[in-house]
């Protein structure tokens, strides 16, 4: 920072305490910085009463819901479907409040190195489909909280693998158990009839997109549109 940047914005206060006020003395400029401080201390103190009455949810007029009606069919399910998403992200949030992870991808990294046995960190990213930088940034906070533990592999040195330590096992069994008790109440009323079907339309779907996101990753939009809309 520049020694001079003080003096600077202090110049440019006082042009617009010129441009605001008549009585242009250093005694009234003083009185304006203090009255203009106050009001952006109220300004700001507005903002957060706005963002904290946002921390509850309004009253949802059944009206709004009517919007999925009005979707076309493919995109209803779509938007249907990133709504569950939301709510699960709700419900897991609760859930593990007084866990060592607190969000369902961090659980999903830590459920990831359990079930694929000691993964490279490439493969653990992968399989959860995200961002590179994401993904080690999940990886490296995990680490950090001492629930993954990194070893190089022994066949590729360039190359590391992971595993969970004791407190990343426990952290898995902890937040697995929450989920399963999730699970009892999420699907609502679904017979198992229901539920089954969900669950064989679930997995056609992941294995439908695992293939176009592995093998097709660096292609356009309108390239994986042409090549994987059934006719």
């Amino acid at each position: 920072m520049s020694k001079y940047q003080k003096v600077n914005e202090l110049i440019g206060l006082w042009e617009q305490f010129e441009n605001e006020e008549k009585n242009n003395s250093f005694y009234n400029f003083s009185l304006w910085l203090n009255n203009r401080s106050v009001r952006e201390e109220q300004a700001e103190d507005k903002e957060t009463a706005e963002e904290e009455s946002l921390q509850q949810p309004g009253v949802l007029d059944e009206q709004y819901m009517k919007y999925y009606e009005r979707i076309h069919f493919n995109g209803r399910v779509a938007s249907l479907m990133n709504r569950f998403v939301r709510f699960a992200q709700f419900y897991v949030k609760k859930a593990f409040k007084d866990c060592a992870v607190n969000t369902l991808l961090d659980f999903n990294f830590l459920a990831g190195v359990h079930g694929m046995g000691n993964p490279k960190k490439s493969d653990l990213i992968s399989f959860n489909i995200v961002e590179v930088t994401t993904g080690t940034e999940i990886i490296r906070r995990l680490r950090n909280n001492g629930l993954i533990e990194e070893t190089e592999d022994e066949q590729d040195r360039r190359s590391k693998r992971l595993s969970l330590t004791a407190k990343g096992k426990e952290a898995f069994l902890q937040c697995r158990e929450k989920l399963i008790g999730l699970g009892k109440f999420t699907m609502g009323s679904l017979d198992e009839k229901d539920k089954q079907n969900m669950l064989d339309s679930l997995i056609y779907l992941n294995n439908y997109h695992t293939k176009i996101y592995f093998e097709q990753f660096n292609s356009g939009i309108e390239e994986i549109i042409e090549k994987n809309t059934v006719k």
